[in-house]
C-alpha cells in the first residue's frame, strides 16, 4: 500500500480544490453586492434591480449556447 502523503497541500488535486474556494465565494458575493449597490448608491427600485440580476445572467446564456453549438 502506498503512504498517505503527510500535508495534503503535496496532492495537487487538494490544490486546485482550494485555489477554487475563493473564486466561488467571490462570485457568490457579486450576486448579492451588486444589486445590493444599485438600490443603495443609485437608488434603483425592485424592477430596476431585478432587470440587474437578469442581466447578470443573460451573459452566460448568450455566450455559452453558441459556444456549446460551436463545440
Amino acid at each position: 500500500m502506498p503512504e498517505a502523503p503527510e500535508f495534503p497541500w503535496r496532492l495537487r488535486d487538494f490544490r486546485m480544490l482550494f485555489a477554487a474556494a475563493p473564486s466561488h465565494l467571490g462570485s457568490t458575493i457579486g450576486y448579492v453586492v451588486i444589486p445590493l449597490l444599485a438600490v443603495t448608491a443609485l437608488d434603483a427600485g425592485p424592477g430596476q434591480a431585478g432587470a440587474l440580476a437578469a442581466l447578470s445572467t443573460a451573459a452566460f446564456l448568450l455566450i455559452g449556447l453558441p459556444a456549446g453549438a460551436w463545440r
